[in-house]
């Protein structure tokens, strides 16, 4: 129990049940520093593909970093029956792994919200709406879903801006699909039905993705591929585990100019500043994959390796666009964590094979690809040879590690 609510189960996995009331309660006022002070409370949740941020007032926001920094939409997202809907403070909400659901009633009808990340690379979210009648007797209902397409491009520093649509759709499983955001349907309702629909980028493909069977399918891998614990002294570890596990690889996201996947650590650097960095960041987050979902590693180990230089380098960030961020900081440990996620996977999976598979160089370079292998033998090199040791035996720092003014207010000459 806290302030916010109390952790439950649903679906079997585990979630959380927010039961404050935002608008009176003061201790949900707070400050992000970088925007006014709100009373909008979030969590991060996706898939191998596609980021859904999704808030307290039953709203959500969709971002992709397929080939840049994009927030598709922001703050948007609401199914209403008449004067029922579920945009607001008042609802019962539940966050899960995946997925956000938003239960609201009146004296004629319930209804019941799930927006979900399904499992693999789809760049859409599916609504699940559940409708049942209340009153003994038959009824007819419009249904209305509804979205609004806010795309954003986010700037290197200066902050997201606003992007042409990039074909944002809606689709009612089975039936019309629109670019407008809005879809209406007729229901004669008896006693409870089920609708779906899709919101994305419908058009990039549905593969592995069956209708209504597909929710509960995406639900049942999703409950096969988390890993799970228990542990007599520490029980809460039974939902601590699956729950991180999935947050953790639900900031992966495909990688369609460097291939693999990427796992930055999102916060201000991707969704506001613009950059995905520091390199350290993927590699040390795939670390625990290498005993979960041990492809997932190796494609977050190659992705991070193509964004260096043939001479080992790694830069310290990327762009929007993804090209080397290299004229601010320059940290000294990044090689490390290359090489530490890379001796990890190789000796947790005996995958050899892995390290003769050939890994570009970011195509700012112009340069062959290599085997992974001999990518991480040039990280190596540079990390021995153009970092160094300093007088005292130790990692040289370049400009910046960790602390970024390490350097600057030290009053250490840099070139020592």
């Amino acid at each position: 129990m806290s302030s916010f609510g109390e952790w439950t189960l649903l679906h079997g996995l585990p979630a959380f049940s927010y039961t404050m009331d935002q608008e009176r309660d003061p201790r949900a006022l707070w400050d992000p520093i970088l925007d006014p002070p709100t009373r909008r409370h979030v969590v991060h949740l996706g898939n191998r593909r596609i980021t859904l941020v999704a808030d307290n007032y039953g709203r959500c926001d969709l971002f992709d970093e397929h080939t840049g920094l994009r927030w598709l939409t922001r703050g948007t997202g609401v199914s209403r029956i008449g004067e029922l809907s579920t945009a607001g403070s008042t609802a019962e909400r539940l966050f899960g792994p995946t997925f956000a659901v938003v239960r609201v009633a009146d004296e004629r009808v319930s209804l019941e919200r799930t927006v979900l990340c399904p499992e693999g690379e789809q760049p859409w979210v599916l609504i699940r709406l559940r409708v049942r009648n209340l009153t003994g007797e038959p009824v007819r209902l419009a249904l209305t879903e509804e979205w609004e397409s806010r795309p954003a491009d986010v700037r290197l520093i200066s902050g997201p801006v606003p992007a042409a649509d990039p074909g944002l759709e809606l689709e009612l499983l089975g039936g019309e699909r629109t670019r407008s955001g809005r879809l209406t349907v007729t229901l004669d309702l008896e006693t409870e039905t089920i609708v779906e629909f899709r919101y994305g980028l419908l058009a990039e493909g549905t593969a592995g993705f069956e209708g209504a069977a597909g929710f509960e399918e995406s639900l049942g891998k999703l409950v096969a591929r988390l890993p799970r614990a228990h542990a007599v002294q520490a029980p809460e570890a039974e939902r601590e585990i699956p729950w991180h596990a999935a947050l953790l690889t639900g900031g992966a996201c495909a990688d369609g100019v460097l291939g693999g996947h990427t796992l930055d650590q999102g916060s201000c650097y991707s969704f506001r500043h613009g950059f995905n960095g520091a390199a350290r960041d993927p590699l040390q987050h795939a670390l625990p994959l290498v005993y979960t979902e041990p492809d997932l590693a190796l494609s977050v180990l190659r992705n991070t390796c193509a964004w260096g230089s043939p001479d080992g380098d790694l830069p310290y960030a990327l762009r929007p666009d993804k090209s080397p961020w290299t004229d601010l900081f320059r940290p000294s440990d990044q090689n490390l964590w290359a090489l530490w996620l890379g001796v990890e996977y190789l000796a947790a999976t005996g995958d050899v094979r892995a390290f003769g598979e050939a890994v570009p160089y970011h195509p700012v370079h112009a340069a062959e690809a290599v085997p992974l292998g001999e990518n991480l033998r040039r990280q190596f090199r540079f990390f021995a040879d153009v970092v160094g040791r300093g007088e005292h035996g130790h990692m040289r720092m370049l400009n910046a590690d960790w602390n970024d003014l390490a350097i600057s207010m030290s009053g250490v000459p840099r070139r020592r």
